[in-house]
């Protein structure tokens, strides 16, 4: 299916919220070969897979970890996150229908 959005595959570390990942947990993650931190999804897909359930999930990285680059604000966080928005429901709107008729079969 192409939807003209950029996708890529990733191993996510998790650290519970709300936060910035520190310099020194990027570190760990980097060492453990994780592609991204991740704060959102992980404990519910993890519940899920225990309790024989199917999941999708995405994410969406919005900026360099902390200590990463350029300090992070919370404002320019929110600000990728709006300009992404109608990539985002693109996805979601074409993913649905899949995998609810996936379901069924």
């Amino acid at each position: 299916m192409r939807l003209g959005c950029d996708f890529r595959r990733a191993s996510l570390a998790i650290w519970m919220c709300p936060s910035f990942e520190t310099p020194a947990e990027i570190r760990l993650a980097q060492m453990a070969q994780c592609s991204a931190p991740s704060n959102s999804f992980l404990p519910e897909v993890m519940a899920d897979y225990h309790a024989g359930m199917k999941d999708v999930a995405f994410t969406f990285v919005s900026t360099m970890s902390a200590g990463m680059g350029a300090p992070i604000q919370l404002g320019s966080v929110l600000d990728v996150g709006h300009r992404a928005h109608p990539d985002y429901r693109t996805i979601l709107r074409a993913t649905v229908p899949v995998v609810a008729s996936q379901d069924r079969q």
